[in-house]
């Protein structure tokens, strides 16, 4: 046995999750690897949204603000930094497209001066994976759905942006290679060689085998549901239309949606099928409608400039009003709260796959920010950035982290690259990476 030990049927190729009592025995046991994963949001945070109610003297996190409070039960696993800035701009279409290049921005030429951190780190660690990166993102919704700088936030190399994924049942068949929609679990065609692998394992890898298979299962089952309800729905609409186009298999709830991203992200990276991913919770300047939100309405972008409060946002629709400038940055903070609820659901998930001696969360590096500070400002500095897992080791988390100075986002994604074993010397205006041990 070893790492890249794989379950094939005719039809799929599963890699195993790490079983370390079986690695154990072989000459090629490690440590877990690191993983990373880059969580991108647009239109930026209400201004003082972001930053601690209590920190001590040595920077130890006490306690998140309200805004921030879907996260306070992984305020230990959390590393905040102050003042961080893009030095070559941070606007909605170039600041989305650099946000991991921390490149100039070229309109003309589409390009973002560079590959991003995530494919920097694909080309020297990905081919010990079945995908070298997952590149996901959401359905776009509204203005600028089909703006390619506000879509893209990995970057093969300058011009070449990474095709993102939005359809759950793509991701699924593309990493596990077969479709959710079978009548029988794709699984089912494993059964023979799952037991007899399990005869060759002790009773934690036993363990550990049933539940990583149970998982799988779990989010087959999830696509499945939604495709199903999706397809009735929509093959109803398109008989009354006289219509015949093909069912998406997206839940309309968009939590739903955004929490069935999540979990492939925390399966893949947990199976072994890539170590890296990225995921924008929506594209940059999204114009979403977040009625979803609990007394919320409007669209992202147009509450993000919470001071216009008189039906002429460069954006609004024509009918949306806000009574206030303060009940209108009141939602626009409740949309920003309402993902971090989403992301706190994803650490829940990294928390609770058992992984060596700890947990996932602990060989991962999950980054979550945005290119973008207090919306209605557009302003350039202390851009909301934190990063959650210690990376095996390389971050020692709970605080935030002090600073001399502005902090380029790039010293951060070149501490990322080095705790992933990527050597690289400089990235973007970063010749030296933040030091977060």
């Amino acid at each position: 046995m070893d790492r890249r030990t794989l379950l094939r049927s005719t039809s799929a190729a599963v890699a195993l999750p790490f079983l370390p009592s079986a690695l154990a025995r072989s000459a090629r046991a490690a440590a877990p690897p690191v993983r990373a994963v880059w969580l991108y949001f647009p239109n930026g945070t209400p201004e003082g949204s972001w930053h601690p109610r209590r920190v001590d003297r040595s920077g130890r996190l006490r306690q998140l603000n309200e805004a921030m409070a879907p996260l306070e039960r992984h305020r230990d696993d959390l590393l905040l930094f102050r003042d961080v800035f893009m030095p070559r701009g941070n606007g909605h279409g170039g600041g989305t497209a650099t946000w991991l290049t921390e490149g100039d921005w070229d309109e003309e030429r589409l390009d973002p001066g560079g590959p991003s951190v995530d494919q920097v780190a694909a080309r020297a660690v990905g081919s010990d994976s079945i995908v070298p990166t997952l590149t996901l993102g959401t359905r776009p919704e509204g203005y600028f759905s089909t703006s390619i700088s506000r879509n893209c936030v990995s970057w093969q190399d300058s011009g070449r942006p990474s095709f993102r994924e939005t359809d759950p049942r793509v991701v699924f068949q593309r990493l596990f290679g077969a479709s959710p929609e079978t009548d029988a679990s794709l699984l089912d065609d494993l059964r023979e060689q799952a037991n007899a692998l399990r005869g060759r394992l002790g009773r934690e890898d036993r363990a550990k085998l049933d539940e990583y298979l149970e998982a799988i299962r779990g989010v087959e089952r999830r696509i499945a549901f939604a495709a199903n309800e999706a397809t009735a729905r929509r093959l109803g609409e398109a008989r009354e239309l006289g219509l015949g186009a093909p069912p998406e298999a997206i839940p309309d709830d968009h939590g739903a949606y955004l929490d069935l991203l999540m979990d492939l992200v925390a399966l893949a990276l947990w199976s072994g099928a890539t170590r890296l991913a990225t995921l924008m919770l929506d594209h940059g300047q999204s114009n979403r409608y977040c009625t979803f939100v609990p007394g919320v309405k409007g669209t992202w972008h147009a509450l993000s400039h919470w001071r216009d409060f008189d039906g002429r946002t460069e954006d609004d629709d024509g009918v949306t009003s806000w009574s206030s400038r303060r009940s209108k940055k009141a939602m626009y903070r409740d949309v920003v709260t309402w993902h971090h609820e989403r992301v706190a659901r994803l650490l829940d998930r990294l928390a609770s796959l058992p992984e060596g001696e700890g947990r996932l969360l602990d060989h991962t590096l999950v980054t979550y920010g945005s290119n973008l500070a207090d919306g209605h400002e557009h302003e350039e500095r202390d851009l909301p950035l934190l990063v959650a897992g210690s990376g095996g080791g390389a971050v020692r988390t709970g605080r935030r982290l002090a600073t001399r100075g502005p902090l380029d986002l790039s010293s951060v994604h070149l501490a990322t690259l080095h705790a992933l074993g990527v050597e690289r010397r400089s990235l973007g205006e970063a010749d030296e990476p933040v030091h977060w041990a």
